[in-house]
């Protein structure tokens, strides 16, 4: 823990002068491939250009195909192993169809939305409080 804000500070820009670099030369690529695509020698790299970009990037350079990818990590299947992850520190997620009343884990309120889940974290490490919506 930072203990204080003067220690969180620190922190941030310690991190920051690690990925500054990477991150300009990463934009830098990403700007080059438009500017490669486009025929516009000067071109600019604007925020809503970097999802773009990184993804035809990843095909050209990775020969990732993110469609693929998709169809061998169905969304369900990752949520499972995403919140299977808290197991490894004493502590596991609760699925339940019905939403806890503040005060009373027994009690249950019914979702707004059919077919939707939630998820409570319990154990050596958590409050109880964490609650995800899936």
């Amino acid at each position: 823990m930072a203990e204080n804000g003067e220690n969180a500070i620190k922190f941030v820009n310690e991190l920051l002068d690690k990925i500054k670099a990477p991150f300009f030369r990463e934009m830098e690529t990403l700007r080059s491939l438009k500017a490669r695509l486009t025929g516009q020698e000067n071109a600019r790299l604007n925020p809503w250009d970097v999802a773009y970009y990184a993804n035809l990037r990843a095909e050209e350079h990775f020969r990732l195909d993110q469609e693929e990818l998709r169809r061998h990590f169905p969304l369900p299947r990752v949520l499972d192993g995403l919140f299977s992850l808290p197991s490894l520190v004493g502590s596991e997620m609760c699925i339940r169809d019905r939403h806890p009343r503040e005060g009373d884990s027994d009690a249950a309120v019914p979702l707004r939305h059919p077919g939707r889940r939630i998820r409570r974290s319990r154990g050596s490490l958590a409050s109880g409080r964490a609650l995800f919506h899936d």
